[in-house]
């Protein structure tokens, strides 16, 4: 992220936006604008899907960002990569 030296993070969900809600109903990045310039990361640890899904209401909420689990970042310019294949769902928002 920008200049930041890179981290390995094993992951079940990583979610880049620029702007707070994922599907209109979870607020994955609530502090998000899109009007900023920035990216807004949410990179979730290693967890069971179980895990995951008992968040889904403060997902819902966006009540989620102190879990221990979760780890909220942002940035002008981000770099993913992976050593394995990984699923990937592209959407955004324009804020003009």
């Amino acid at each position: 992220m920008d200049d930041e030296a890179p981290f390995d993070q094993a992951t079940v969900m990583t979610a880049i936006t620029n702007g707070r809600c994922i599907g209109s109903s979870f607020w994955v990045c609530p502090e998000a604008r899109a009007d900023d310039g920035l990216f807004d990361l949410m990179v979730s640890q290693n967890v069971s899907r179980l895990t995951i899904l008992k968040m889904i209401p403060k997902f819902m909420k966006g009540t989620h960002v102190h879990e221990p689990v979760l780890s909220m970042y942002r940035a002008q310019r981000v770099v993913l990569e992976s050593l394995s294949p990984l699923i990937v769902e592209a959407d955004g928002e324009n804020p003009k």
